[in-house]
């Protein structure tokens, strides 16, 4: 039993989502990393209740910058690239930064 997350493919654009696993609560979450997608996907087991999100949609910007924040992933401020092994005191990714 546990959290699990892993990566897969954005079921609405076919880019890269972050996915989250509860085998406690059967539960899924899959949050699309491309920003001009923004798809979450999110089955919340038997935890469903008011307070929980349930359903699928398309995070707002804001709430898209949320998810790759819990998520441990940054965006590039030059190429937009998302990827969670970035420098943390660079808002560069490896490919945009000067050597």
């Amino acid at each position: 039993m546990g959290t699990h997350t892993s990566e897969s493919e954005c079921e609405k654009c076919g880019g890269k989502s972050w996915v989250v696993e509860d085998t406690r609560y059967k539960s899924t979450e899959q949050h699309c990393l491309n920003e001009n997608c923004r798809h979450y996907n999110v089955d919340a087991g038997t935890a469903k209740n008011e307070n929980l999100l349930h359903g699928v949609g398309t995070n707002t910007p804001e709430e898209w910058l949320d998810v790759l924040e819990d998520a441990g992933y940054k965006k590039c401020s030059k190429c937009g690239s998302v990827d969670e092994d970035m420098d943390d005191s660079s808002p560069l990714c490896e490919d945009c930064s000067p050597e």
